[in-house]
Parts: C-alpha cells; structure tokens; sequence
C-alpha cells in the first residue's frame, strides 16, 4: 500500500498532551506553533525535537515513502 501526504507542509511532528497542543517543522527544527503549552514547555519541546530529529525525520520519510 502506498501512503501518499495529506498536505504540501514540509516534515513535521505534532506533540500533544492534556488537551495541549505544538507543532514544530523538522528541516530545519523550528517552532511553528502551540495552544496550552507554557513557553517554558516549549523551549524544552524544541529541545527535545532537535535531539531527535534524525530518528523523527526517518520516521516521517519511512512514513511517507512511495
């Protein structure tokens, strides 16, 4: 079966948690936006995104290959 992208937005990971949500690109790691989260939440959000980032953006590529 060949999963094909809802959208034309670039890699991206979506994060949510207790009704929170965050939305951060992944090439370049970069903070799109957010509804509930502190900007304290974010900062560590972001910082957890980029350490990741490899292993996200493989998961997204292996996600959306055809």
């Amino acid at each position: 079966m060949v999963k094909k992208r809802d959208s034309v937005e670039p890699p991206q990971i979506q994060i949510e948690r207790e009704g929170n949500t965050g939305k951060f690109w992944l090439k370049p790691v970069r903070y799109e936006r957010s509804s509930g989260f502190s900007r304290k939440e974010i900062l560590s959000l972001e910082r957890l995104v980029a350490e990741h980032q490899e292993e996200f953006t493989r998961s997204w590529d292996d996600y959306f290959s055809l």
